[in-house]
């Protein structure tokens, strides 16, 4: 599974109440991914505006 992916799945996880994990700490490793160029900004985009929804 790509990184993209890992991260949505994540997200998802998040906002369906499946895991136990963090919102800044979801946001950080998004921010991550991003500056090691493992997914680009559209990404990026779309995962960071689902986190603020």
């Amino acid at each position: 599974m790509n990184h993209f992916n890992e991260l949505l799945s994540l997200v998802n996880e998040y906002l369906e109440g499946y895991t136990k994990e963090e919102a800044i700490n979801i946001k950080k490793r998004i921010q991550t991914a991003y500056e090691e160029d493992e997914i680009d900004g559209t990404q990026y985009d779309y995962l960071m505006g689902l986190m603020t929804v």
